[in-house]
């Protein structure tokens, strides 16, 4: 340590210096003595902390608000100068020229600040110096940043419609020291906008609802994050819309009908303005005026009731057409007028009739007329029951919607027990169904089988004995359906006594009563009989009939 004393106005080294304390003398230590055990300051050793350096100013912006800035100094501590560094002065200047206490001493070793509160766009310049309870110390250098913080909140200062899908928007925003990046823009009512641009004014593009009054928002993002929302901006009115004009009068067709059956159709017309909707009010004549007509809706379709004249209305009817958009309602002139005939009532007087002869194999026919009030189709059925008369809850065999049906009787249908048909019939137009008609019954059958084949005889030697001619006979058999049996007439010559022997086809073997594939045996015939020669006819038989065969020729002689 070096000590100083002024002698003569001049300041002179002290070395060695030295203190007599009880008698002896003690060296001075860094300016301080021990007097009664403790340790006393004697002259000044200790100075003012050294120059604080590295001293930086950053921004810190992001999401800051509008002119609510920040700023974060840090730096590095300096040498304490012998004494203990207590806190640091912190100088803040607007143009790095004059500066102004921010902290007079903050009381702590910490070597960072955080500066709140700034201007947005604002530059500040910082000093810092450390303190220590000799003093303070010599500042730091200068050091210097701009506060940044998210945009200022818009504020819309005009609005205008520049034509029907168009409004242009001009407003004041600072950008809170950062470019602005976009512009976020709402409307009122709520519909999809675009625009490009973050300059005033800016156009606003949208599907504006005609003579709908807007009102618009809008908030605005730089690097740093967004604003808060603008209050509403005036209200506008972009797409304004008078209300539809009838040019050409709606047309019905068709221009005749009926009551109860015909479907009128209306047209709009043509309009000026766009209408969005239309209504449509269809009217009867009431001499001398029209009044709504019964039955009617907002359609533009119209049915007549069938009691449109029981009611009391009158023909001939008329639509009037209302067209309308945001601009208004318009009424069209009255259309064209259509007539309107009463209405038909449902079918009546007709019969049904079923022809045919129902033998399997041939065709029934179904046939319905007589109707009255123009049907315009029919449900003629044959049924068929094994009772007669057959009904409408027996089997159905052939329906149509014409007027008639027929139906081809099949071997089943005239096989024991045998079908009964009856045909029903209704008739419709367009006030409704006629009731039920039957016709006449028939039943079914099978035919007579076809005639058989002449027979031929010939006399049997080998299955002949001495008291019975055998003979052996063989003709054609016939066609026909279902189970056909086969009888032998077997006439002598002599007198004229016919013996029957009766067989069913089909059969097997080969026997003296037995019939296969038209042959037939005849043994022990003649019984006690004896006669010159014998004639044989065959007969086929079934459900259906019988036919004979002519005779052949007389056998010869055995």
């Amino acid at each position: 340590m070096t000590g100083h004393v002024k002698v003569s106005t001049t300041w002179r080294t002290l070395t060695n210096l030295y203190v007599k304390v009880s008698g002896t003398w003690r060296s001075v230590t860094e300016g301080h003595v021990k007097v009664s055990g403790t340790w006393r300051q004697f002259f000044g050793g200790a100075t003012a902390p050294g120059q604080v350096t590295n001293l930086t100013a950053t921004d810190f912006g992001t999401s800051r608000s509008y002119n609510n800035g920040r700023i974060d100094l840090s730096w590095t501590a300096p040498s304490d100068g012998g004494s203990a560094i207590t806190g640091y002065f912190i100088e803040r200047s607007f143009n790095g020229v004059t500066y102004s206490t921010l902290v007079a001493n903050t009381g702590s070793t910490s070597t960072s600040y955080t500066n709140t509160g700034l201007l947005s766009s604002q530059i500040y310049y910082y000093r810092v110096s450390a303190i220590n309870a000799i003093g303070t110390g010599t500042a730091s250098s200068a050091a210097s940043a701009t506060s940044t913080t998210v945009p200022e909140t818009p504020l819309i200062t005009g609005v205008s419609a520049l034509n029907s899908v168009q409004v242009s928007l001009s407003f004041a925003a600072a950008n809170g020291g950062k470019s602005l990046s976009s512009l976020t823009i709402t409307s009122s009512p709520s519909i999809s906008l675009s625009y490009s641009g973050t300059s005033s004014p800016i156009t606003v593009t949208g599907s504006y609802a005609a003579n709908q009054a807007y009102t618009f928002t809008m908030s605005a993002t730089n690097a740093n994050g967004t604003s808060g929302t603008s209050s509403p901006s005036g209200s506008v009115t972009p797409n304004v819309v008078s209300a539809p004009v009838n040019t050409v009068a709606p047309v019905i067709s068709p221009t005749s009908g009926t009551a109860g059956s015909t479907t009128y159709s209306c047209t709009t017309g043509t309009w000026t303005n766009s209408p969005t909707t239309y209504t449509y009010l269809w009217q009867s004549f009431d001499t001398p005026t029209y009044i709504t007509a019964p039955g009617s809706s907002n359609s533009s379709t119209y049915t007549p009731p069938s009691n449109f004249f029981t009611l009391g209305y009158l023909s001939p009817i008329r639509c009037r057409v209302t067209a309308t958009n945001a601009g208004g309602s318009n009424t069209a002139t009255s259309s064209n007028t259509a007539s309107v005939a009463a209405p038909l009532s449902p079918p009546s007087g007709g019969t049904v009739t079923l022809s045919g002869t129902g033998v399997a194999g041939t065709t029934i026919t179904a046939t319905t007329s007589g109707w009255s009030n123009s049907p315009t189709s029919y449900s003629v059925r044959i049924y068929a029951s094994t009772s007669n008369p057959p009904t409408t809850s027996s089997t159905l065999m052939a329906s149509s919607t014409t007027s008639s049906v027929s139906y081809t009787v099949t071997t089943f249908d005239a096989s024991p027990p045998p079908y009964y048909f009856k045909a029903f019939a209704t008739a419709t137009n367009s006030a409704g169904t006629s009731g039920e008609v039957g016709s006449n019954v028939i039943l079914s059958s099978l035919g007579a089988p076809s005639t058989p084949g002449t027979p031929t005889i010939t006399y049997d030697s080998a299955n002949s004995t001495p008291s019975n001619w055998a003979y052996d006979v063989t003709f054609t058999p016939s066609s026909g359906s279902g189970t056909i049996q086969y009888q032998l007439d077997c006439q002598g010559s002599n007198d004229q006594v016919n013996i029957l022997s009766t067989a069913t086809r089909p059969s097997s073997g080969f026997y003296a009563t037995n019939i296969v594939g038209g042959l037939q045996e005849m043994q022990n015939v003649l019984l006690s009989r004896i006669y010159t020669f014998w004639r044989v006819r065959a007969r086929a038989t079934n459900d259906g009939g019988s036919t004979w065969s002519s005779y052949s020729a007389y056998s010869n002689w055995a």
